[in-house]
């Protein structure tokens, strides 16, 4: 199966959709992004608005970089999916494509303490990073 976003003129995912391997193979046999980029628009003909288009990408991430989400973005110059900024502090990483918080996460958490559900959680007021609770483990 191979999944295809619907990305808007402004370069926003819209919407992703899955296609069977077999509507999509070339003469080879391979998977092609073209051809499933015809077949798309070839099936939902008059559905969408004529600047969309239909970009490949992968749960994996192996392709165009994550696996993206609706609201996300496609940036042409990395050829990859970014996802949108968390905060307005965190910075974008050119080298890593990923938002950078302006104070690394600390690493003072042992293994038990995620295990137990205790996870960092960023507070953009305060700029720092917090310990937060996220769940209560079921009891042995």
């Amino acid at each position: 199966m191979a999944s295809f976003a619907r990305v808007s003129d402004i370069n926003e995912v819209m919407e992703i959709l899955v296609v069977d391997d077999n509507e999509i193979l070339d003469a080879d046999g391979n998977v092609s992004e073209e051809i499933g980029q015809q077949f798309l628009s070839a099936v939902l003909e008059g559905r969408y608005e004529d600047s969309d288009r239909w970009l490949m990408c992968c749960c994996e991430g192996g392709i165009r970089h994550k696996y993206p989400g609706i609201g996300w973005h496609y940036n042409e110059h990395y050829d990859a999916f970014i996802e949108p900024q968390p905060y307005k502090s965190w910075t974008f990483n050119e080298e890593t494509l990923e938002w950078d918080p302006p104070v690394p996460v600390p690493t003072t958490l042992t293994e038990q303490d995620m295990l137990d559900g205790y996870m960092y959680k960023w507070n953009e007021y305060e700029q720092i990073w917090e310990i937060k609770r996220w769940f209560t483990p079921p009891a042995e």
